[in-house]
């Protein structure tokens, strides 16, 4: 019986610290003035004669805070005018007036859960973003690996979980950055009266791509070395990606989507040593192969 609960109580401290990463301030404890640490909102642009839209509630779910967002109707005309003001925000900083959304993050969950309470106005929608990125250094920008986009149709008068599935794009490469974004309204064409109340922001939900790792009894390929012949690829998965490169780094054969399991290559490639990479959920593995 005690090993049984030993075993319960290691079972559960896994799961609570599998990301470890936390989102900054997620449960909006943290205020200065009317702005969260660790956020930006539109409450930056009341010098510009828009209204504060995002307010510190003590209506929380958990902990002594909540984040409400909200639409206004807009009384003043500021420079560019619309005739209600959705409030949003975005996890990262602000200097001066340059604003850097997200933060580092460098694990591949598959699910981001949020409690919230939404007064719903007019067949209006809150929603929220978000998005996990890492930045190519050899195509010098920005790839995008998960992108979700969640919105809230109805009022909800008690605080409920919100469980999203993340839609990721990339099971095999660890972001760098983590970008979660909410608004109180859908479009430019907001409701007046519409509230957002958001508390205790986490990911969950396992890992992408974490199963049996991908074996050398996976991946085989003869003949090996090459003679004038073609050469016979065999994967054991039906997922799998496929790519021959040179010693150079020059991708010279380039397969995205090994369903088969199987293929047969007519190489005409100068003599040489080759790299045979083969790729899918569980991890990658490299192998050489001699043209001779």
């Amino acid at each position: 019986m005690k090993l049984t609960c030993t075993l319960i109580l290691f079972v559960s401290l896994i799961s609570t610290n599998l990301f470890a990463q936390q989102i900054p301030n997620n449960s909006f404890e943290d205020w200065s003035g009317n702005n969260m640490t660790g956020w930006v909102s539109t409450n930056g642009l009341t010098a510009l004669g828009n209204p504060q839209t995002v307010f510190k509630s003590n209506d929380a779910h958990s902990g002594s805070f909540a984040c409400e967002i909200n639409t206004f109707k807009i009384t003043n005309k500021p420079p560019v005018y619309v005739p209600t003001y959705a409030g949003s925000i975005f996890v990262g900083k602000q200097i001066l007036l340059s604003s850097f959304p997200g933060f580092p993050f460098t694990e591949r969950p598959t699910e981001f859960r949020f409690w919230y309470k939404y007064n719903a106005r007019n067949q209006d929608t809150a929603n929220t973003l978000i998005l996990t990125t890492r930045w190519n250094t050899l195509a010098n920008k920005r790839d995008t690996l998960s992108r979700t986009f969640q919105i809230m149709t109805d009022s909800v008068g008690v605080y409920t979980e919100m469980v999203v599935k993340l839609n990721v794009f990339d099971t095999l490469t660890n972001p760098d950055t983590a970008i979660i974004f909410y608004s109180s309204a859908s479009n430019f064409a907001s409701k007046e009266g519409a509230k957002l109340l958001i508390d205790e922001l986490r990911f969950a939900g396992g890992t992408v791509g974490i199963k049996e790792a991908l074996g050398t009894t996976d991946f085989s390929m003869y003949p090996n070395p090459l003679r004038n012949e073609s050469l016979k690829i065999n994967v054991n998965s039906n997922e799998a990606q496929l790519e021959l490169s040179n010693l150079s780094g020059e991708v010279v054969y380039k397969n995205p989507a090994l369903t088969q399991g199987k293929v047969e290559l007519e190489l005409n490639l100068a003599k040489g040593l080759y790299l045979v990479k083969v790729s899918d959920q569980r991890g990658v593995l490299v192998k050489k192969l001699l043209i001779e």
